[in-house]
């Protein structure tokens, strides 16, 4: 663990706890946006208690990814942190309809696909 001192936006220096075991490491957010969206496709090809588990799971990882995003937005611009969170998620479902689920990868969907990854890595740079 190390601690860094930083500029916040309105001038005063603060002091950031650096770990590599924090829960809001960008990593995990895409994880959590990756489980709750294959936990809700699940949701689809099961009934009775297997799914409400899936819903459980669903409700679980989208709980925490928010969680996530509220630590991330408070070192990163709403306008920017929002963005990404759905972009990241967006790409995720994407991506786990065509692997996991067998959900069509036609040309438009690749294309759009490639168009919303490259916006997010913009809105990450310019941000």
């Amino acid at each position: 663990m190390s601690f860094v001192a930083s500029k916040s936006p309105m001038r005063k220096t603060t002091i950031l706890c650096h770990s590599s075991h924090e829960l809001d490491h960008p990593h995990h957010r895409r994880l959590c946006e990756t489980a709750f969206a294959f936990c809700l496709g699940k949701t689809k090809l099961v009934d009775g208690t297997e799914f409400w588990a899936w819903i459980a799971g669903f409700a679980f990882f989208y709980v925490l990814s928010a969680v996530l995003l509220a630590k991330a937005t408070q070192t990163i611009p709403i306008g920017i942190a929002y963005p990404v969170w759905t972009g990241i998620g967006a790409v995720g479902a994407v991506l786990l309809g065509i692997f996991v689920f067998h959900e069509p990868a036609t040309f438009w969907r690749i294309f759009f696909l490639t168009t919303l990854i490259l916006s997010i890595v913009g809105l990450k740079y310019v941000g």
